[in-house]
């Protein structure tokens, strides 16, 4: 790099371009940052943006005061060519993005407010350890040859001691830039009907423990997702809006699939930490995670067979009994309320020590289904409503009660867990 920028006496017409920037007083300062930030974005590195800068400077192209007006530009560069990176990845590494960009922004606008005096700091600092003075030496003077090693040194003092104090100052205010980049990123939710990882990258992780601490954070998403793909049904059974039902019905389908993806993702991303070192716990934390993301797959599929059942009662031109619907209802509340707990033995971090409410909750939900299928055959000999429907009501309470079984899975899946280690 040192040797594909031009030096003074080979390329004079080099010089004088920059020089014709050099004299504008502030607006040069200006001009330099966003020479910087250009560079940086073009380049895509901060770092080789810094030593060309560095070379620069070496090579007598820039004076210091510029050179660092550069480097402020660097620090803005840096922060788009990572919103840019940040572009297809989750919601997470988007905010973290722009708190970069508002850390970094807010950083050069309060240096070039001092710009003048923090470089006099550094001067006198330079003048005092070397006894160059790196502001009053002039690119042309004959002594730039003796004292153009210690142009670097200037800089990168500059640019260390730029990052720790703006690092001191804003470190208070990190509470306000994370509300910041989140209002900035705004997690619109399941109602994107997207699927999208908010936690993992399937890129790349850190270490296997960050790495499964990230996928728990993105299982315990995947259960209340499955718990809003639940609560369409209730709704799609009541819509009688043609146009709305089908919306409804495309809606718990997308979410269906959503579901794959999000297994599958999971899947693919505990699969890569386990080929690394992990320990016991780790391993057996690996095993319940895959179990778990098995079952919760099973429950959207579930969900969406109860759409389906819905769509071919609908397709009949028939429709549940008061009855029915008032018996649905309640073991959809029963089932409600086995996902509240699944998910929040989920977001235990894996430290449940009591599984009998679950338990007690998936027990009623297979209570309440016998209590049904009971006076479901009771009703039919009775001859309360059509075959069709019976078949339909029937489907209805098995696959709510099968999908009791996949939750308490999930719950039994961590206790197992902890049982073991």
């Amino acid at each position: 790099m040192k040797q594909s920028v031009p030096d003074i006496n080979s390329n004079p017409a080099a010089l004088n371009f920059l020089s014709s920037f050099t004299n504008l007083g502030f607006f040069s300062v200006l001009i330099f940052v966003i020479v910087g930030t250009i560079l940086t974005i073009l380049i895509q590195s901060s770092s080789a943006t810094m030593a060309l800068t560095l070379v620069m400077t070496y090579n007598g192209l820039i004076p210091f005061e510029l050179a660092a007006a550069m480097v402020l530009g660097e620090n803005i560069g840096t922060t788009i060519t990572a919103n840019i990176a940040a572009a297809v990845a989750n919601v997470s590494a988007k905010r973290t993005a722009r708190a970069h960009l508002i850390f970094n922004i807010f950083g050069v606008v309060w240096m070039i407010a001092v710009f003048h005096y923090f470089l006099v700091a550094i001067d006198m600092f330079i003048s005092e350890k070397h006894g160059i003075s790196l502001l009053q030496t002039k690119l042309s003077h004959t002594d730039f040859e003796s004292v153009k090693s210690v142009y670097p040194v200037g800089l990168a003092i500059f640019h260390t001691s730029f990052n720790i104090i703006n690092t001191l100052l804003l470190i208070g205010f990190a509470p306000l830039i994370a509300k910041a980049s989140i209002k900035m990123v705004p997690d619109r939710g399941e109602d994107d009907e997207e699927f999208r990882l908010k936690y993992i990258n399937t890129g790349m992780f850190s270490t296997s423990e960050l790495g499964i601490m990230q996928a728990q954070k993105e299982i315990t998403n995947f259960g209340n997702r499955i718990q809003k793909m639940y609560s369409f049904i209730e709704l799609l059974i009541e819509q009688d809006k043609p146009k709305k039902y089908y919306k409804l019905s495309a809606k718990i389908a997308k979410y269906e699939q959503i579901t794959d993806n999000l297994e599958l993702e999971i899947a693919n991303f505990l699969t890569k930490i386990s080929e690394g070192e992990l320990s016991h716990e780790s391993s057996s934390k690996i095993r319940a995670l895959l179990k778990i993301i098995d079952d919760m797959e099973s429950v959207g599929d579930s969900i969406y067979q109860l759409s389906k059942v819905i769509d071919t009662l609908r397709e009949s031109k028939s429709t549940f009994t008061k009855e029915q619907l008032t018996s649905l209802k309640e073991l959809s509340k029963i089932v409600d309320k086995a996902f509240v707990e699944m998910n929040k033995n989920l977001e235990s971090n894996f430290k449940l020590t009591d599984i009998k409410k679950a338990k007690n909750i998936e027990l009623k939900i297979n209570n309440k289904r016998d209590e049904l299928r009971q006076q479901h055959v009771e009703d039919l000999k009775t001859k309360k409503y059509k075959h069709k429907v019976g078949s339909t009501y029937s489907d209805m309470f098995s696959i709510n009660e099968k999908i009791g079984d996949y939750i308490i899975n999930v719950s039994e899946a961590i206790y197992e867990y902890q049982e073991t280690v």
